[in-house]
Order: structure tokens, then sequence, then C-alpha cells
């Protein structure tokens, strides 16, 4: 009879092995015969595992699975081995190269590992950057907060790699301003900041604008206040109508948030008066009862201020 070694063969695709016969006796007068191929079982129907030199018997790995091989001497012995053929992992790619994605939001990434026949498809996966977005072992990407990311799968078999940059961005969901209601003065500015959250947002641009307080913007708008692209409010005061709207609009969400300024009136002088008195003087005799008292009236200018009360004090009691 006839062994073959050894008797059983591994090999990866595409290389090629040569297994050695030996005839028990060893003295038997016949050395010579042929090698064929008993049976082949591809891990893929209808492909090819093996070809064989039927005169050499040297093997070449063509796909993977399993083969069996016989040697069948000249006069007629035989013996066999089997062929295991191993597809090593020669590329692995994704189906998505880049994604963007909100705070929040999820997807998952799907790997293809060749050559098709590779028995072990298993993948790891990891994040460069967990504080923006992390993996799991299923190839699932979850956005965690503003920032970039590079997914990597890296096959067991082999270490080969494929990545796909994450950029994680966070919307604005709302807009507030520093103030509702104010009320400057004619010539003065204010100084208005506007707050986007959440506070990771990506976009926090903001642009400022005036309105009527009815929402509508006429000629006459822009000489009751302006507002420049940083916030500040200038009090021109040079319409009849002394309030207006300022508005703050996230250019990110578009969502707005308004401040109601006012153009006050100031005081720009106060003069005392009294008929029957000499201007700005009142003698009066300790104990000596007039018979009325001295009543000081005092003019407020301009006639329209905002507010013209006055606090009345001596500068000596006694």
């Amino acid at each position: 009879f006839v062994t073959v070694s050894p008797a059983s063969i591994k090999i990866n695709k595409g290389l090629k092995t040569k297994p050695v016969f030996a005839f028990m006796p060893i003295t038997s007068d016949y050395k010579t015969g042929t090698w064929s191929i008993v049976s082949q079982s591809p891990v893929i129907p209808l492909d090819t595992v093996i070809e064989i030199n039927s005169v050499t018997g040297e093997i070449t790995a063509v796909h993977a699975g399993k083969a069996l091989i016989k040697f069948t001497s000249a006069e007629g012995a035989s013996g066999t081995a089997e062929v295991t053929v191993n597809a090593p992992v020669e590329s692995i790619s994704l189906d998505t190269a880049s994604k963007t994605l909100q705070k929040g939001e999820k997807f998952t990434l799907t790997p293809t590992v060749l050559p098709a026949e590779t028995k072990n498809k298993a993948v790891t996966w990891i994040s460069s950057n967990e504080r923006a977005a992390i993996v799991d072992t299923a190839g699932n990407v979850t956005a965690i907060a503003a920032g970039k990311a590079v997914i990597t799968a890296r096959t067991v078999d082999g270490g080969k790699i494929a990545i796909c940059n994450v950029e994680v961005t966070s919307s604005a969901k709302g807009i507030s301003l520093s103030s509702v209601s104010e009320t400057i003065k004619k010539g003065t500015y204010l100084q208005l900041k506007a707050t986007i959250t959440p506070v990771d947002t990506v976009n926090k641009s903001v642009t400022w604008s005036v309105t009527n307080t009815d929402g509508t913007v006429t000629d006459d708008t822009k000489n009751i206040i302006t507002v420049d692209k940083y916030g500040k409010v200038y009090a021109v005061g040079t319409s009849t109508t002394k309030t207006a709207i300022v508005w703050a609009k996230s250019n990110d969400s578009g969502r707005k948030a308004g401040c109601v300024v006012t153009i006050g009136v100031p005081v720009t002088s106060v003069t005392l008066k009294y008929t029957s008195i000499t201007p700005g003087k009142i003698n009066l005799v300790v104990g000596n009862v007039s018979s009325s008292p001295v009543q000081l009236e005092a003019e407020v200018l301009p006639a329209n201020v905002d507010n013209s009360s006055l606090i009345w004090t001596t500068s000596n009691k006694n």
C-alpha cells in the first residue's frame, strides 16, 4: 500500500505545495504512479478548491474549502490525503466613507470583507474620539457631542482596516437676549448679548435687526434706533416714535429673540420760579409767620421729559 504525507495538508489560497508518498513495503518494485483529486468541497458552491499536477503532485490552492487527493501507484496501490485551503482576508471596506450627524443621531456601518470565501470575517471597532462619537461591536455609531471622530473597522484575520470620518454637529435649539426691555437716552447706546443653546451648538452666529413694535419695518424705523452686527444698539431718536424692537436671529435654527427698546427723554434743566421775590433768593425772619407759605415752583425742561418728578432738599434745616 501507499501512504501520502502529510495526511492532512493546510494551505492558504494562492499558494502551492507538494506532498510526498511512500511505498510500503519500501522494497516495492513499482514506485511510480499518478496524482488525482477524489473530491472537492468548496466554501462557495461550484468553486474549484485545488488543482493538482498528476505527475509531480504539486497542489495549487485556488479557493477556500476542502479536497481529497489520491496517489495511485503503477501496480494499483493507493493512498489519500486531505487538503484544506484557507482564504486569508485581503481587504475590508465600509459602506460609508464619511458621515455628518446631529448630536444624538445614530447610524450603522456595514463592513465588506474580501475575499468572499474568507472563513473569519470578524471585525473589531474603535472610535478615535468617544467624546464626539462612539461605536459598538456591531458597527452602530452614536453621535455624542459636537466634534470629529474616525471610526475604524479592523479585521481579526490579517488586521486589515477601513475607516469612516464622522462629524457631529449640534444645532441651535434656543436663543435668548441679555435683556428683554430697556430704556436708553437719545444719543447713547446699549450692548445686547445673544445666548444660543445648547452650549455645544456649532453655529452660534446671529443676525441683528430692528422692527417697529408691530413687527413691520418702515423708512422711519432707522430713525428710532439702529443695531450693528455685534448687537450694539444706538438710540437715534430723530423719529416721533420712541419705541422699537431689536431682534437677534439664529443663523442655524432661524429662531428669534427680541428686546423692546424705548428712547427716554432726559431732563436738560430745572429752573425755580417765584414771581413775588427776587429771583434765586428768599429772605425769611425767624418767628415771623407769613400770611401764606412761600411756594416755590420748578420748571423742568424739555416739556416732554419722561420723568419730571423732583426731590426737594435744603442745605440747612436749622
